[in-house]
């Protein structure tokens, strides 16, 4: 497993748009730096209770604001509740926007649980 950081260009516009293909944007705002990077969900039965919990584990002591938005709806991503209310099934595309000094950390620690480790579970697509 590599280390490496984020893929990270310039955004122009901090708004989400679904139809840009970059998988990570930055933007600079009144409130601070913005990381924004795609994900796409793997596992077999997507974001239900426990993966929403390992994911606000993994983020909660961070001391940045986490946002994580689909297609339908945009949430806390320190909130397990919100992070269920995604319905982020296996195959759907998820941003997720840090605001915040450890915003390369936090999505090193995202890539793994999301990309590498699939939450811990079966991938699904089978």
């Amino acid at each position: 497993m590599q280390n490496a950081q984020p893929n990270l260009t310039p955004m122009a516009n901090p708004g989400y748009d679904p139809s840009r293909k970059e998988t990570s944007r930055i933007s600079s705002g009144d409130v601070g730096l913005t990381v924004m990077k795609d994900y796409t969900i793997r596992n077999q039965y997507g974001i239900h209770a426990r993966p929403a919990a390992l994911f606000v584990k993994k983020v909660k002591d961070y001391d940045a604001d986490i946002t994580v938005e689909n297609e339908r709806t945009s949430v806390s991503g320190k909130s397990i509740m919100g992070m269920m209310t995604l319905e982020a099934a296996y195959g759907t595309k998820i941003t997720v926007m840090v605001d915040g000094p450890e915003s390369a950390e936090i999505f090193k620690v995202l890539d793994d649980l999301i990309e590498n480790r699939h939450f811990d579970e079966e991938l699904g697509g089978h």
